[in-house]
């Protein structure tokens, strides 16, 4: 797609470059921050010196520190890192966060190939690096893997977007490779309701599960020891570094129990978790079907847009950087029909980074500040997803749009002409 430069557009990608470079320059000069990375690598050498990487003391070991987190990600993920330990932690970190960066300018060119923003490109530079309390920033200063799954995860959605559902299948089980929660949304290829669409779906699905079982059988030790990390997760990661709605839950539940002295049993959490993601998934099929009848390359945009909007908004645990899934999908919501009569000041909502004084009105009002500033980006997330199936389900004509050929596109043998708006 031909890109169309003028004076903020120039501007609008100077200021993300010195948002981004200004943030990462110590991690360059000094080797200061990406912690996950080193996590990463010091399991990595452990594994390459015979130790067991999911053993955390291990960890401190093999990096020379007091202390580490646990290595939480399954076996095979090891020898993605082991050509990294040829190298001293400082550099191995400067490789990796400069091949990040790499994998930002490829999330760009693909959001923008996605959603052809157009006349509002610049709004993409402009809300990227800050939207959702900096979760893209955030990722590239922990050293975090997110943004390596964020751009296989769009690469899978890239070519759904062209009618490539297998490519877009195998390119989300690459991204599940290292959370293997994020094959959930291989749950788009229901909603077209498509044989085609369930065949690569049952397809996927097995090829997935016979990866977990390759880790398990190869690698049974270790494989043992990744379970055990992944089920000692508890609710320690909470607030700004996990806003995920079950954690909120359980946040909003301790407070009443703290105010009321009444203890409330976790089947009560659990049970009202359970029924807004019940309500919120029936509320989102609702908006799936009505976009069944529109042209096809807007209805797929507008069914990627929904289903990173009800992942973000219902997964039980979804971390601050993991908010770079919906970076995309909530500016083109914004910017597009229905909601284009007031999207600066949704963009405006989408950049604010939160107040940290929680007692500025007094301490009466502190929790609700605390739960406003540590749940921004999920509060945000339930907000633009809202109003997103509101106007799917209250003024469906409006999202009709105007017909426009997608360029280069060319249909299948025995397959309707896919239009555009």
């Amino acid at each position: 797609m031909k890109i169309k430069w003028d004076l903020r557009l120039i501007i609008s990608i100077v200021i993300f470059v010195a948002i981004v470079g200004g943030s990462i320059l110590s991690c360059y000069l000094k080797g200061k921050r990406q912690g996950d990375f080193a996590v990463y690598y010091s399991a990595a050498t452990a594994f390459k010196e015979g130790l067991d990487p999911y053993d955390t003391p291990n960890l401190s070991r093999a990096l020379g520190q007091a202390e580490s987190n646990p290595y939480n990600y399954p076996p095979d993920t090891l020898y993605v890192y082991l050509p990294l330990t040829y190298f001293s932690l400082g550099t191995a970190a400067r490789i990796f966060l400069s091949l990040k960066l790499g994998a930002v300018c490829i999330l760009l060119i693909l959001w923008n190939r996605i959603f052809r923003f157009k006349e509002h490109l610049y709004l993409l530079f402009l809300v990227a690096p800050l939207a959702f309390n900096g979760a893209l920033l955030d990722d590239l200063g922990a050293g975090n893997i997110s943004v390596f799954e964020q751009m296989f995860i769009w690469i899978g959605f890239y070519y759904y977007s062209r009618g490539k559902i297998a490519v877009f299948a195998a390119a989300v089980i690459v991204a599940s490779a290292f959370k293997f929660v994020s094959i959930l949304l291989l749950l788009l290829l229901v909603t077209r309701l498509r044989k085609t669409d369930f065949v690569c779906l049952i397809v996927s699905g097995v090829v997935f599960a016979l990866s977990v079982a390759i880790n398990a059988l190869v690698w049974p030790h270790l494989f043992a020891g990744f379970v055990t990390n992944m089920l000692n997760l508890s609710g320690a990661d909470r607030g700004d570094t996990n806003p995920a709605l079950l954690i909120f839950l359980n946040d909003v539940t301790q407070w009443m129990e703290l105010k009321s002295g009444y203890v409330i049993p976790g089947i009560v959490t659990s049970i009202i978790y359970l029924m807004i993601c019940g309500a919120t998934a029936y509320a989102g099929w609702l908006a799936f079907s009505r976009m069944r009848s529109m042209d096809q390359i807007k209805a797929d945009r507008w069914r990627i847009c929904l289903i990173c909007l009800l992942y973000a908004m219902l997964m039980p645990r979804f971390k601050n950087y993991s908010y770079i899934l919906i970076i995309a999908p909530a500016l083109y919501a914004i910017v597009s029909r229905p909601l284009a009569k007031a999207w600066m000041p949704f963009c405006v909502l989408l950049v604010i980074y939160t107040y940290r004084e929680f007692n500025v009105l007094g301490n009466a009002m502190s929790p609700f500040y605390q739960a406003g500033a540590e749940y921004y980006s999920l509060f945000m997330a339930w907000f633009v997803g809202g109003l997103f199936c509101y106007s799917f389900l209250t003024d469906f004509s409006a999202s009709a749009g105007e017909i426009d050929q997608e360029p280069g596109y060319r249909p299948a043998p025995g397959e309707k002409p896919r239009l555009d708006s």
